[in-house]
This record gives C-alpha cells, structure tokens and sequence, in this order.
C-alpha cells in the first residue's frame, strides 16, 4: 500500500434517514504524491469525515496482486 489510514473504534451507521459516526478522522488531507509500483492498494481512505485526497497520480498499482488504485472504506 502507499498510503492509508484506520481506526479499529470508528463506526459508520447508515440508519432510515441519518447517518451515525463515532471516533472518525477528521481535517484529512492527502495531496501532490505520486504513487508507483504498488503491490495492492495504493491508496486507502478509511474511517474519515470529509477527507479530500487530490492532485495526486498513481502508476502501475496491483503488482503483485488483486487491490484497487483508490478504495473508500467507513467513510462520509
């Protein structure tokens, strides 16, 4: 992986009409990388509230298995 973040006490709920967050990062913000050769994931945005991750380029990501350039996960 590039970069990444987690938390193993974050929560998002999804309940009829709200949403629940508890311990989510906050004042995320990941720009002007460039990211090469990654053997999965380049990059993972989890348990984050209103991250921005921008200008950044990513090549040749998933070398050495199944991943995803960008994956979200636990986010709002």
């Amino acid at each position: 992986m590039g970069i990444g973040n987690t938390s193993s006490s974050s929560v998002v709920k999804f309940l009829k009409g709200e949403t629940k967050t508890e311990y989510l990062w906050t004042n995320v913000y990941v720009a002007g990388n460039y990211l090469d050769q990654t053997g999965r994931n380049s990059i993972i945005a989890r348990c984050s509230k209103d991250a921005i991750y921008e200008d950044n380029t990513l090549a040749n990501s998933n070398r050495c298995d199944t991943g995803h350039s960008i994956f979200v996960s636990a986010s709002t």
